[in-house]
């Protein structure tokens, strides 16, 4: 199933599906369905047994821990011990689970759903991780969806305009999301339209649910968050909105309103726009790019006809009534009001004034505009609305047409076609509710019942601003997995799984009498338990080695105490070593990932790659320019003329620039930000709201304070085989080519202190200052549109980082690309630095961003990274010094430590980050300057690996993935067998290529026990994973390696590179100079102990292993063990 469902409820609650044939269950709450064992799946690490607590109790706590830091590693733990629902769309099975909470709809009623109150904690655990992720998106549901898939559909209960937010957190292939798409090329299968594939196993997408889409097809176990928005917030209590926002979820809506108003469906956005601050707040607010629209009511109670009316009460007796405050010849206020009536009046004026400005700013940026008032209404009339009422057309309704007692007509003033189908007028009501004097209105007055919108009505508003609102595009990658993309293994899980925890797990529920646990929580069965024949499960035996998750009461809904008191077993059911061997060889190694390129640079890497002559290509870009440089001619007088009315500070930089024919050529290739030129020409405002350009991801926050008040209080292709060139293009003083805009002039000086006059001086900046924020940004955006005008229109193969473009090409269009990129320039009027070290030509090998990039062996698909010369001198210059001084101060340690973590990126392999940490330690020590032993070991260390000058390596053929299976056992009693240590080796098919079996020696235990340590399990199962580098390096060197270990210690150290035990970090030097020496992509991961393979060559001496058809025999791994010791013992002494 796609996990894209509204989760719209045919009831209050659905039902928890804990069995593949369902029972009847109660409608009220899902806590009390009828008993139905489940089978869902397990997607989490394992903690230890001390982290929970007996029943479901057990996710809160969990939860609880990790709200403030969310993972997927920890949702995956905390997804196991959720109960799982039938849901409401897609094809459910026995290996499928839904969870969701938030809020649930059923017909005119709305309310908290029964998961959401069972579980607080794990609710605002998914809220947290969901926001982490999707900055700035609203979501009133969250859902967990395991193995679900739906049919092509639309999710029409969702709110309009706001997209699903999808964020896998567990590792699977394929599985993407079809949506249809007016630009999409993707087909569907049974379906004529075309759509887009959202690849949701690469990372965090959204989409619009509006559209028509489907799951495709994956394989693995497929597990997404879900966050979406579903209709009929309003509906629910004020006390259930604000129990739903304290837990985090964002409504779709930002109201704004002088005063916290009781009982909205938004809690609103106070702000007295009476106030200058106000004012300026809101304008910055209409200004915001993420604003697409504005529905505004203005106050209509000193407008209102009513007024003067006489009235009489049941008696027939007079009533006073409030006097006119405005006519239709005095629309803005009569003259000569009472003191408090003409406040009113003067108050509202306020108001309106705002609003006009509000909605000319409005007006000028395109967004959908709604005004709404009473249509007998004087505002209608003021001279505030008369100013700007051209730009709008009316519709009218009645209230009763949706829904409302009384036939009260209101004006609705819009800017767009789709507010007209709010023109409703009434269907022909029997009987209408009274006007009049009401005792019981908040006034006294009737009038004063209809301020509120019927649900009907603002149900339709919604839609027509939904309707006229674009669609969201889905973001890229996300950090972690562009991370994992290169290698680089998050030390605290934050990427999925690659093989879920458990097969399946179950659910055994029955009467506390029968249903006795046979082990405590968190232990495993020593043998199957049958189970009850009063329960209800999906199996009627548990097998041995599963684990008790969980433990939880349930109320059955029966009268008598005693028979309605049933209990809850949740069990995690393992898989077998051989099933476990299958998942693990069919998941996908993380840096064999497909990476995601800008679709531009893809387009010109392939049409570099693919060009049947470099003539071809070479013509081509000869025709572009000859273009442009011909409209360049013909533009000169109009450039000119925009040069003359800048001014003179903004000229003078701006001068070189040939601005028009910029604007133009990228208007001719579609360039998505529009008005990058406009801030060229106006120069880079340095205070406010960054601009929203499509560039970034873009997150709507309203500022703090205005800009006012903050001035007053300020006092990725296919290779042809022939080797690479490459060379970097520099602009020269890249932040002074682009001008400050004059109206952050007064915020453009510097004062810095003359030591000559000794006084201070002066200075306004005139260009953008480098490092300023505003500045930073301008910059970038600014640089994108060349980069983008390279790429689309003339196919250069470049990429930029700040003032740096740098390209790589084939060596026949070297010279056709350095001239195509230097008239680019010229074309655009920026200049290159000349400068002979930055203007070297096209070179197999060539610097950029302080790093040597190496293409000699570019034809095989590698290429190498590393340090300059000059860094490396410079820096092994720096540690020198510190060295002979014997000291360090802090302030130098933490620079030194951020040009050694610079340099480390380009070194190959780990072990330099072990240096990186005694430096830090020594930063953040309050004991003295004075550089400990194991400082001055470190820096010494990182010196040689520096003149080493192994370079790190990007192969684009990476070989064949392997797996490997570790383990040791440790038992001290044991005459024959005290420790030992296993493994296996497979390919990515799943055959089996090497074992080993052996123990260790006494004299090699008591190395690792040093005399006082009772257990070594930890150091053994490392020590396993050292011996299978060394025993098969010959077999993984180069190719990327998935090392499977039971020990969650071991595997967290081998991802970390450290830990705080000498005798275990001892080891791990050797485990990373053993990754080291055979270049091998490690990534290690977990394996349950009943499911590792390797745990029964750990345990006895095997001579051969059988896996299926294959019988290879044991290495003899003796010698290599006791080279593994006598290394880990030099470590230890010069530790």
């Amino acid at each position: 199933m796609d996990p894209v469902d509204p989760h719209t409820e045919p009831r209050p609650e659905a039902p928890v599906r804990e069995a593949t044939v369902q029972a009847p269950v109660r409608a009220d709450d899902a806590s009390c369905s009828a008993p139905r064992p489940a089978v869902a799946l397990d997607l989490r690490e394992q903690p230890s047994p001390c982290q929970w607590v007996v029943d479901v109790a057990r996710a809160e706590h969990l939860a609880r821990a990790s709200v403030n830091s969310p993972s997927l590693e920890a949702a995956r733990r905390i997804l196991c011990l959720l109960p799982s629902e039938v849901p409401a769309r897609g094809q459910a099975h026995s290996a499928s689970h839904s969870w969701t909470c938030g809020m649930w709809t059923w017909g005119a009623r709305a309310g908290v759903r029964g998961f959401t109150k069972r579980f607080p904690a794990v609710t605002r655990f998914f809220c947290a991780l969901l926001r982490q992720h999707f900055p700035g998106h609203a979501f009133t549901n969250a859902a967990v969806f395991t193995n679900l898939r739906a049919e092509p559909h639309v999710d029409s209960c969702n709110v309009p305009g706001f997209p699903n937010l999808l964020l896998p957190i567990s590792l699977f292939r394929d599985g993407d999301v079809w949506q249809e798409s007016p630009v999409g090329r993707v087909p569907l299968a049974g379906h004529d339209a075309l759509g887009i594939r959202l690849r949701v196993s690469l990372g965090p997408q959204t989409l619009d649910a509006s559209r028509l889409h489907a799951t495709l097809p994956w394989k693995g176990v497929r597990c997404l968050l879900v966050g979406y928005c579903l209709q009929g917030w309003e509906r629910l209590s004020e006390k259930e909105r604000q129990e739903l926002l304290s837990l985090g979820f964002l409504n779709p809506a930002v109201a704004i309103d002088k005063v916290k108003s009781v009982g909205c469906a938004a809690p609103p956005w106070v702000l007295d726009v009476s106030t200058p601050d106000g004012l300026a707040q809101l304008l910055q607010l209409v200004q915001n790019p993420r604003v697409l629209g504005l529905f505004a009511a203005p106050a209509c109670g000193t407008c209102s006809l009513a007024r003067g009316i006489p009235c009489w009460d049941s008696q027939g007796n007079p009533v006073p009534v409030p006097r006119p405050l405005r006519s239709d010849r005095h629309p803005d206020g009569m003259p000569d009001l009472p003191p408090g009536d003409a406040r009113r009046v003067r108050l509202a004026n306020e108001s309106y004034l705002a609003l006009r400005q509000a909605v000319r700013l409005g007006v000028q940026r395109g967004i959908l505009i709604a005004v709404e008032n009473p249509r007998s209404s004087l505002f209608w009339k003021t001279s505030f609305w008369r100013d700007v009422a051209p730009a709008f057309r009316y519709v009218d309704h009645q209230a009763c047409a949706y829904g409302g007692d009384r036939p009260k007509f209101t004006r609705i003033a819009y800017t767009h076609p789709s507010f007209e189908s709010l023109c409703k007028l009434c269907p022909g009501c029997p009987a209408h509710a009274s006007w009049g004097v009401d005792p019981a209105a908040p006034n006294g007055f009737a009038t004063s019942r209809e301020t509120a919108y019927p649900r009907p009505l603002a149900h339709a508003i919604a839609q027509c601003f939904a309707s006229a609102l674009p669609t969201v595009e889905p973001p890229g990658l996300q950090l972690p997995a562009l991370r994992s993309l290169a290698g680089l293994q998050p030390k605290a899980s934050k990427v999925p799984a690659l093989v879920p925890e458990y097969k399946t797990t179950c659910v055994v529920r029955g009467p506390a009498a029968s249903l006795v646990p046979p082990c405590q929580p968190m232990q495993r069965l020593e043998q199957a338990w049958p189970v009850p024949a009063d329960c209800q499960c999906s199996l009627k035996v548990i097998p041995p080695y599963a684990q008790l998750l969980r433990l939880s009461p349930v109320k059955m809904g029966k009268q008598d105490e005693e028979t309605r008191r049933h209990v809850e077993l949740a069990w995690g059911i393992p898989w077998s070593p051989s099933e476990f061997i299958q998942c693990a060889c069919k998941a996908v190694h993380p840096v064999a990932q497909e990476a995601q390129l800008p679709s531009e640079l893809l387009q010109a890497v392939e049409v570099n790659c693919n060009a049947t002559t470099a003539s071809a290509l070479e013509g081509k870009r000869t025709a572009w320019f000859e273009k442009w440089f011909k409209r360049c001619l013909e533009l000169r007088t109009d450039e000119c003329k925009l040069k003359d009315g800048m001014h003179p500070d903004v000229r003078g930089i701006l001068e070189p620039k040939n601005l028009l024919v910029w604007r133009e050529i990228l208007d001719d290739l579609n360039y998505p930000d529009k008005t990058v030129i406009e801030e060229v020409i106006s120069g880079t405002v340095l205070t406010g709201e960054v601009p929203s350009t499509g560039l970034f991801n873009p997150v709507f926050k309203p500022a703090a304070m205005s800009e006012d008040l903050l001035r007053d209080t300020a006092d990725e292709g296919r290779s042809t085989n022939e080797p690479l060139l490459g060379r970097t293009h520099d602009l020269k003083a890249a932040y002074r080519q682009l001008a400050v805009s004059q109206s952050s002039a007064w915020c453009s000086y510097v004062c810095i202190w003359d030591h000559e006059r000794a006084a201070p001086v002066c200075f306004r900046l005139k260009a953008l200052p480098f490092g300023a924020c505003r500045s930073v940004y301008s910059f970038l955006r600014v640089v994108h549109s060349i980069w983008f005008i390279g790429t689309v229109g003339l196919s250069l193969p470049w990429v930029c980082y700040f003032d740096d473009f740098i390209t790589i090409c084939s060596g026949s269009l070297a010279h056709s690309t350095d001239a195509t990129i230097k008239r680019l320039f010229k074309l655009l009027g920026w200049t290159l630095s000349s400068d002979g070290k930055k203007d070297l030509p096209f070179r197999r090998s060539f610097e950029a961003l302080g790093i040597v990039v190496d293409l000699e062996e570019s034809a095989n698909k590698v290429v190498k990274f590393a340090n300059t010369p000059s860094r490396v001198s410079e820096l092994c210059g720096s540690i020198g010094d510190i060295l002979d001084a014997g000291s360090l101060k802090q302030p130098l340690a933490l620079r030194l430590r951020g040009r050694m973590q610079f340099a480390d990126s380009q070194l190959f392999g780990r072990s330099a980050r072990m240096c990186l940490r005694q430096v830090t330690k020594h930063a953040y020590s309050d004991v003295s300057d004075t550089l400990c032993e194991d400082c001055v070991f470190a820096l010494d260390r990182f010196r040689k690996m520096l003149l080493e000058h192994k370079p790190r390596v990007l192969n684009g053929s990476l070989r064949e993935k392997f797996v490997i299976f570790t383990d040791a056992c440790f038992d001290p009693e044991a005459s024959d067998w005290a420790c030992g240590i296993g493994g296996l080796l497979f390919s990515d098919r799943g055959k089996l290529l090497g074992a080993f079996s052996e123990q260790l020696e006494r004299w090699q235990i008591e190395a690792l026990t040093e005399g006082f340590r009772k257990t070594v399990i930890f150091e053994a199962e490392l020590l396993a994973v050292i011996v299978s580098q060394l025993v098969w390096g010959h077999v993984i060197r180069h190719a990327p390696v998935l090392w499977f270990v039971d020990n969650n210690a071991s595997r967290d150290i081998a991802i970390s590179g450290c830990t705080r035990s000498d005798n275990a970090q001892a080891l791990l030097n050797v485990l990373l100079e053993s990754e080291e020496q055979f270049d091998v992509k490690a990534w290690y991961a977990r394996v349950p102990s009943p499911s590792n393979p390797a745990d029964h060559p750990s345990r006895t001496k095997l001579e051969s292993y059988v896996h299926g058809n294959t019988l290879v025999g044991a290495v003899d791994v003796r010698q290599t063990l006791k080279a593994v010791f006598e290394n880990f013992l030099r470590k230890k002494v010069k530790r």
